[in-house]
């Protein structure tokens, strides 16, 4: 046991008739009430999703979730991680940056006898369900590659009206295999429709901060340094540390 944990799940269509759907796909069965539909992955499928966590080297399911189909992967990927596993395998429908970020600082975390302060950054854009999200670096297909990036962001948000979005930073504190603390940082904003400036890096061209009418890109770097999301993490971070509230392991 506890060799490594594979995360998956599978639809399971419910006994009961599929009622009509409703414009946001939650018709309901009076015969099945938990059973409501989803599309992702596929054509429309009404019941159930069964999400399973089994061990990789005894292929013993380790444990089960059973949740109505349209209940994202990634809501409930908690429930199934054990917190004693050598590693997690999940497809992207399971990732959450913070839970990344979590699993990160706890792995190194058990190897060395100190603490370990993990971080990861990216924008969530409301419209595209939080993408980009921890898949911000590689969005466009290729790692680091920005102007890919920007490419896709401008052709997944052609036409949608809802722009919000966000910088998010966070820092997940450990030692000993255990999370201590988690602080985090955001620049709220909205998605421009064309990149506009040539300074910053990323996607500071098509972000544009709450507060502001140009991107952070055209900002400039002193005004961006007052909005960093990474320097507000940064700070609650030594606030707690200025506090003592780490003094004991």
């Amino acid at each position: 046991l506890k060799q490594g944990t594979m995360i998956d799940a599978t639809l399971v269509a419910a006994q009961a008739r599929p009622p009509a759907a409703t414009a946001d796909g939650a018709g309901r069965s009076k015969l099945d009430p938990d059973a409501n539909w989803t599309r992702q992955g596929g054509p429309p499928h009404f019941g159930y999703k069964a999400h399973i966590a089994m061990d990789q080297g005894s292929r013993l399911i380790r444990r089960a979730r059973l949740t109505p189909a349209k209940v994202y992967e990634s809501q409930v990927a908690d429930e199934l991680i054990m917190g004693d596993e050598k590693a997690i395998y999940a497809d992207r429908a399971y990732e959450h940056k913070e839970r990344r970020r979590r699993l990160k600082a706890l792995g190194i975390s058990r190897l060395i006898a100190a603490w370990v302060l993990a971080d990861d950054s990216g924008l969530e854009v409301d419209a595209l369900g939080g993408a980009p999200g921890v898949w911000s670096s590689s969005y466009g297909g290729e790692e680091g590659n920005h102007a890919m990036n920007n490419a896709r962001l401008i052709r997944d948000m052609a036409g949608k009206s809802d722009r919000s979005a966000r910088f998010r930073c966070t820092l997940v504190l450990a030692r000993d295999g255990g999370e201590k603390a988690v602080f985090s940082g955001t620049v709220e904003g909205t998605i421009a429709e064309s990149p506009s400036g040539n300074g910053g890096f990323g996607y500071d061209p098509l972000f544009i901060p709450a507060g502001h009418t140009a991107t952070m890109a055209d900002l400039g770097d002193e005004v961006k340094s007052t909005l960093s999301h990474r320097a507000e993490a940064i700070r609650a971070f030594v606030t707690a540390v200025e506090n003592g509230d780490f003094i004991n392991p």
